[in-house]
């Protein structure tokens, strides 16, 4: 309970003051897995997006039911919109959103909420970027992902959406959409450029066949020579303002 409550304690520091900013960005490579650890780590699902010059040519390339699968899911909704905020931003709505999907993912309900306070805490102590799904009736968060970029390659680290949202297809949207950015990265010739996506890893064996199904690779190496290099620094996919100071100068404003 004491290391617990220590944890919590830090991860507030790191995302409330200012002072923190330099050790978000270490603790970020925490939550990543990129921390020299002994322990084996998780298979995660990798993609190399070096080969397409179009996420048409990505989807293209994918067998019939999830080619379909993505064609759809990329024309978001129109019962939905998006927005990018930074990670920053992550609140209260953020957390209502991951309450409610834990509430309906894991077996023991008792440690739902728990898990969720964790969770989102952690992300928004975290450097990266948020995909907001907002209802264009009356403007509610009903799902959210975050994206962190580093080196040659974009995480996608977080997914949560609200069930009453789940047939929305707005996990598929957030896939090919990251997909899209990153291409489009990559052609208007930045530097350093984005190469690999890198959807983490998978909850259940279902998760993962569905992951294979859209092209992403399954493994343990995903961090080894020849795959996603993350040695260079963070990048902002979106160009939204991640940095502390930038969240301090807006108050004063």
């Amino acid at each position: 309970a004491g290391a617990a409550g220590a944890a919590v304690v830090l991860l507030l520091v790191l995302r409330l003051t200012p002072l923190g900013h330099t050790a978000r960005r270490w603790f970020t490579s925490m939550p990543l897995g990129l921390h020299n650890s002994r322990r084996a780590k998780k298979k995660h699902a990798v993609i190399d997006l070096a080969q397409f010059d179009t996420v048409k040519s990505y989807i293209a390339s994918l067998p019939r039911s999830p080619r379909r699968s993505l064609t759809k899911a990329r024309e978001l909704d129109p019962s939905i919109r998006l927005q990018v905020v930074p990670s920053w931003a992550i609140g209260r709505e953020h957390l209502a959103v991951a309450v409610d999907h834990e509430l309906r993912a894991m077996q023991q309900r008792l440690a739902a909420r728990p898990a969720a306070f964790f969770r989102t805490l952690v992300a928004g102590a975290m450097l990266g970027e948020v995909l907001e799904y907002r209802a264009v009736a009356d403007g509610q968060l009903v799902a959210w992902s975050v994206t962190i970029c580093k080196g040659d390659t974009a995480r996608g680290q977080w997914f949560y959406q609200r069930t009453e949202w789940s047939k929305k297809h707005i996990w598929f949207h957030s896939v090919v959409h990251t997909v899209e950015q990153v291409i489009a990265f990559r052609q208007r010739g930045h530097s350093p450029s984005l190469r690999w996506v890198d959807a983490g890893p998978s909850g259940t064996a279902a998760v993962e066949e569905v992951k294979q199904k859209l092209g992403f690779t399954i493994t343990d190496q995903w961090q080894d020579q020849g795959w996603c290099d993350y040695s260079g620094d963070y990048v902002d996919l979106y160009g939204t303002p991640t940095e502390f100071a930038t969240r301090t100068q807006r108050k004063t404003d």
